[in-house]
Formats: structure tokens, sequence, C-alpha cells
């Protein structure tokens, strides 16, 4: 998104101008396709990280231009730490749709999970605090550990929950295929390059890390504005006596549960 400068002002190339002028009309065309297909209803917390990067991207933009260095800085890492809250908040609402049922949670998929979110937080706690920045301040080093514990933790509670969905036997609905693939390539790339910034001190090659992740945003946001633009598959249309037959098995399994 706005991945380029890293929360400094620093002179835009032509490279630079046209990622960001790709990765704005990229994310307004992805709302403009929430909203018209109507997926907003089913993917709300999606749709709200989006709607936000797309307005956080002007906001930065003019910042970058008129505000100065202070402004910028005060932009960026306020806009990344509510889209760390929306990040996390996209993992819940998938992992709503592949365990959630009417009846509540799948199996021990709840208790899975927040053992699976005790462990990605210490894990990502202990490689975050044994780093070396390659940072010129530690105010720089904080915000180094923080994106790298910010980008593990996303990505391993997002890794647990398709682990778990696996161990648990429940299939994934198609939109929530569509929305958690593009989502995991996203923070694969990020903890690639947060890791590399990170422990080998890439410093001599942050730019070259930077429009990889962005390039990578920029072809999953193609690939979520075709996928939520196609029509969703329904599954076919069951008969009559299949219905029948459904609703009788549902009454004796309800009959037939132990009570307490």
């Amino acid at each position: 998104m706005h991945e380029t400068i890293r929360g400094r002002v620093q002179t835009l190339g032509l490279f630079e101008k046209l990622f960001w002028a790709a990765g704005f009309g990229l994310n307004a065309l992805l709302v403009i396709v929430l909203f018209w297909k109507g997926k907003w209803k089913v993917v709300p917390w999606f749709t709200g990280w989006i709607s936000f990067a797309t307005v956080s991207t002007i906001a930065m933009y003019f910042g970058h231009l008129y505000g100065g260095r202070h402004v910028y800085s005060v932009l960026y890492w306020s806009s990344a730490f509510i889209d760390v809250g929306l990040q996390l908040a996209v993992v819940g609402e998938i992992s709503g749709f592949v365990f959630k049922r009417e009846m509540g949670w799948v199996g021990s998929a709840k208790k899975k999970l927040l053992c699976s979110a005790v462990v990605v937080v210490l894990i990502a706690a202990l490689m975050a605090l044994n780093i070396t920045p390659a940072a010129d301040s530690a105010r720089d080093a904080l915000f180094s550990r923080a994106s790298l514990f910010v980008t593990l933790l996303v990505t391993g509670l997002f890794t647990a929950v398709m682990a778990i969905s696996q161990q648990v036997g429940v299939s994934w609905k198609s939109i929530v295929i569509r929305e958690g693939l593009g989502f995991l390539a996203l923070n694969l790339v990020s903890f690639v390059t947060d890791t590399l910034h990170a422990y080998w001190r890439m410093a001599e090659h942050f730019g070259d890390l930077e429009r990889l992740r962005v390039t990578v945003y920029i072809a999953t946001l193609i690939y979520w504005v075709v996928v939520f633009w196609l029509p969703e598959k329904h599954a076919g249309v069951v008969d009559a006596p299949t219905e029948a037959m459904l609703r009788d098995f549902r009454s004796k399994l309800k009959y037939e549960s132990p009570r307490e």
C-alpha cells in the first residue's frame, strides 16, 4: 500500500509514482466491486480494510507532498496501527466463516485457535526482541521490531486457521478462499521482506524489497478485483425428498442427543 516510503519523506521516482497510482486505483476499484456485487455484506471487515487502505493512501500522499516529515510520519504510523487492527479483524472474519456454524463452533476449533494464538504471540515476540534491526535510531529499531512482530502475528494466526481447518475437517466456502488466498500471499511476502530487513540487515536492498512487496500487493489486488467480480459458485439445489430426509435426520439427532 504505502510501503515504498516506510514512514520517511523521500523523493518519489517514476517507478514509485506508478506503483502508488496503480495501488490506489486498484484499491478504489476493488471497493467499488465489493459494493456493486453486494460482497461487502459477506466480508464487511475485509471491505473496511480495503476502504481504509484507499483513504489512507490519499491522506499520506498529500501528507508527503505538503505536510513535511513530521506530518507524514504521524499519518504513516497512525494508519499502520489501524491497518494492523483491521488485518486481525479480517483473520477473525475468515475464522468465523470457516469454524462457526448455526449451533456454534465446529468441534475443538475454538480451543485449538486460542492455544495457537498464544503460541504465535510468544514466537512473534521472541523473534522480534532478538533481532538487530538495520536502524539509525532507537525509534527506528523499535518500529522495525514492531513491524516484524505484527507480520509474524498476522501470518501465524492465518496459517493456524488453515491448519486447524484441515484438522477438524471443515471445508472453506468459495468466497473465503478468494479472500484468504490473496491475504496469505500478502502476508507471506511481508514476512519474507520484514525478516530480511530485520535479521540480515538488508538496508542496501531496501528499495528492491519494497518494490517486491508492492508488486505482490498490486497482483493480489488484481486477483481480488477479478474473483470478487465473478459470480459466487453455489451448491446444487436439493430436491424435496432429500430436504425432507435431512429434516428428519436433524430431528433424530436432536432427540437422541444426551441431555444434561
